[in-house]
């Protein structure tokens, strides 16, 4: 037979069980209810910035709370994917992040924070292939005339990177791979001293995101040789696909994505999930994307969450393979 004391405080968990359960439901009906902080990993006033901007724009209106961004920039994304890795999983601190994080575990690095276990997946939201360009100084002007080349001299050929690790650092290694040659990897500490030495002729090319690079392929200045992404871009129509150009497996693209610390309850990550989905849906929203070079390639939570977990095998399988210092 139960004492006094168990069976009052039974009967009180009991009672407050149903109000526990209820509160919880409630949960994503009530949410936000208070300023949401989006962080990414990166200085203001780059792509990463402006997606960031956008969709938290977009969800303020919407939902009628603030979205202020908040750029933390260190480590290479470390510094703030280790912010949101332990902040409250209550969906008032998200990461916008892009596809580094399914690098970050391939480079033997000690992390404050485990890709697939710290975070939830919410939503890809967008991808951006690289244009691979070539000097005027390298006379190169097609892939084909680079592969040749490459293949009669090998690590000859000097190909500039943002830096070590970097997704442009592990497209140009598995390129590499891929077409069995070597190109002699420059890695810079971001796309200023990239652009500046190809221009001087100082590095025969690099592979770059299409934004920064626009005018000067207008202009000229540089040749687009490729485009890494499975399909043409709008921008430039006229440079051919790795994939047209006789390598079907080779597709690279850096992708944009949001993800909530780990233990976010599920029924905030699917709203936040349909918001950012009717964000994009806007037209004025599509046009914003489009002028930054952006395509819009929604995944919901579980197919944003595969992605990572394969990306994160196949390249530390590319580091092993290719015996890569990325430290």
């Amino acid at each position: 037979m139960l004492d006094r004391r168990t069976a009052l405080a039974l009967t009180i968990s009991s009672l407050l069980a149903p109000l526990s359960k209820t509160s919880f439901a409630q949960g994503a009906d009530k949410y936000p209810a208070r300023l949401v902080t989006l962080v990414h990993q990166y200085t203001a006033g780059g792509t990463t910035d402006l997606v960031a901007r956008l969709i938290g724009e977009g969800l303020q209106k919407k939902w009628g709370q603030p979205f202020i961004v908040n750029g933390l920039s260190g480590g290479g994304g470390i510094v703030g994917g280790a912010h949101v890795a332990n902040a409250k999983p209550d969906g008032y601190t998200l990461l916008l992040t892009i596809s580094v994080m399914s690098i970050l575990p391939a480079m033997n690095k000690k992390l404050p924070f485990d890709v697939e276990r710290s975070f939830a997946p919410v939503a890809k939201i967008a991808s951006l292939p690289f244009v691979i360009i070539t000097s005027k100084a390298s006379g190169i002007t097609s892939l084909e005339q680079l592969i040749a080349r490459a293949k009669e001299n090998p690590d000859k050929i000097t190909c500039g990177s943002v830096g070590i690790g970097s997704p442009h650092h592990l497209a140009i290694e598995l390129f590499n791979q891929t077409a069995g040659i070597t190109l002699r990897h420059v890695p810079y500490k971001g796309a200023a001293g990239v652009i500046t030495d190809l221009l001087g002729g100082f590095i025969d090319m690099t592979f770059i995101g299409i934004p920064g690079v626009a005018g000067l392929i207008d202009s000229g200045s540089v040749t687009p040789i490729a485009l890494t992404g499975s399909e043409r871009s709008p921008m430039l129509p006229k440079t051919p696909t790795v994939v047209e150009s006789g390598y079907p497996h080779y597709t690279q693209e850096t992708w944009y994505g949001l993800v909530a610390p780990a233990g976010t309850p599920g029924d905030v990550i699917d709203k936040l999930y349909r918001g950012i989905t009717e964000v994009l849906e806007l037209p004025e929203n599509q046009k914003r994307m489009d002028e930054i070079g952006l395509k819009i390639a929604i995944e919901p939570p579980a197919i944003f969450g595969k992605r990572l977990h394969d990306e994160i095998v196949s390249w530390r399988k590319l580091v092993t393979d290719r015996q890569l210092e990325l430290n």
